[in-house]
């Protein structure tokens, strides 16, 4: 564990909604049917957050601090020291694109980008290298790509199916 980790553990003390920490990063989380609560629930955990970070001399970063809101309602308004946090659609949380409207597209979308531009080195390397130093490489570096959290993901619509078999025919072209 590192030092930084038992220096934040009290943050959550006074935090109405469940709360994440990772490393350096924090994540708030609450539901409710009713909008109102769910705006008065943030706010009173991102002012405890903002008086915990006064107290301990850290500093938060409101232009790096993003909401992601999952309803069918205009999202609620969050402030986080005196600004008005932005509303993202979707939001790359610990290597998982997570969207507003609960589906895979930018995850999956990501996902494939990301393991074409390994495939386009891959390719190059063809040439170069041994078969089964490539496999090593595509093992190491590119499965894990197309792998990541897929028993979170694993659910996604048969669009996304299709673009995962799409990414992979490409791979198979190697």
């Amino acid at each position: 564990m590192s030092s930084f980790v038992p220096c934040i553990l009290d943050i959550t003390q006074n935090l109405l909604s469940i709360t994440r920490l990772f490393a350096d990063d924090t994540s708030l989380a609450s539901t409710t049917s009713n909008i109102d609560d769910l705006q008065s629930i943030i706010n009173h955990d991102l002012r405890e957050i903002s008086k915990w970070s006064k107290q301990w001399l850290v500093t938060f970063n409101p232009d790096k601090t993003v909401a992601l809101y999952f309803g069918n309602c205009q999202p609620p308004l969050l402030e986080f020291n005196n600004t008005v946090l932005s509303t993202t659609f979707d939001h790359k949380h610990l290597g998982v694109t997570l969207s507003g409207d609960c589906k895979w597209h930018s995850h999956i979308n990501n996902m494939c980008c990301s393991s074409s531009k390994s495939l386009g080195i891959l390719r190059k390397l063809k040439f170069t290298v041994k078969r089964n130093t490539l496999n090593q490489i595509y093992i190491s570096f590119l499965r894990p790509i197309l792998e990541y959290y897929s028993v979170v993901w694993d659910n996604c619509s048969k669009y996304e199916r299709t673009a995962l078999k799409e990414c992979n025919l490409k791979l198979q072209e190697l």
